[in-house]
């Protein structure tokens, strides 16, 4: 086993196992260190007992699911994610479109595109890269919540109460999507069937 490896295993019983300082520690080194194979055991995470690793949980995932392991690819991630902020979504949208032809198993770069057509109003595109997202990354509960988001302005309010339970599952966290979806409930929405 390679040294980064070993070091990655160790933070990983060390997250499983450790007192809530210890988690906080592991949560920090897997922010920077660690891999998408991490990703489950840190999801496991948002379910924690103490509300500041869940947190951290949230956050370390947000960080590896953007690191691709491509230098250049990377690079590209960040200069989307600027051009996006700065509200250039054609720039946007062609750095994120040149990611996945790049690394089509990448999830993020779907993701990120998937927020990009959200935001330019296309949301059935926008849904079609939530799904390529989560066929690469089950647990992406941003995924999960954008994709309700979607469903929502198409008022497909069914299936968008069906996306924001999923992401619930995952992380219980996000009171907004609750909200919405105690909102949808309340709206009784016709079953999907």
């Amino acid at each position: 086993m390679a040294h980064g490896e070993a070091l990655e295993a160790e933070r990983r019983t060390q997250l499983d196992r450790g007192t809530v300082t210890q988690r906080a520690e592991a949560l920090a080194w897997l922010a920077v260190h660690g891999n998408q194979s991490a990703t489950h055991a840190i999801a496991q995470h948002l379910k924690d007992e103490d509300s500041s690793i869940r947190g951290l949980a949230e956050q370390t995932l947000w960080a590896i699911w953007t690191r691709s392991g491509n230098t250049e690819v990377d690079r590209l991630m960040e200069q989307g994610i600027q051009l996006m902020n700065e509200q250039e979504y054609d720039e946007a949208l062609s750095i994120f479109g040149e990611i996945v032809q790049r690394l089509p198993d990448f999830a993020e770069g779907y993701n990120k595109r998937a927020t990009v057509l959200y935001l330019r109003g296309d949301f059935l595109h926008s849904i079609e890269d939530v799904e390529q997202t989560l066929r690469r990354n089950p647990e992406h509960f941003g995924a999960l919540s954008g994709g309700g988001l979607c469903m929502l302005k198409l008022q497909r309010l069914a299936e968008a109460l069906a996306y924001f339970e999923r992401a619930l599952v995952v992380n219980p966290n996000m009171e907004g999507i609750r909200f919405m979806a105690d909102q949808l409930r309340r709206a009784k929405p016709k079953p999907l069937i």
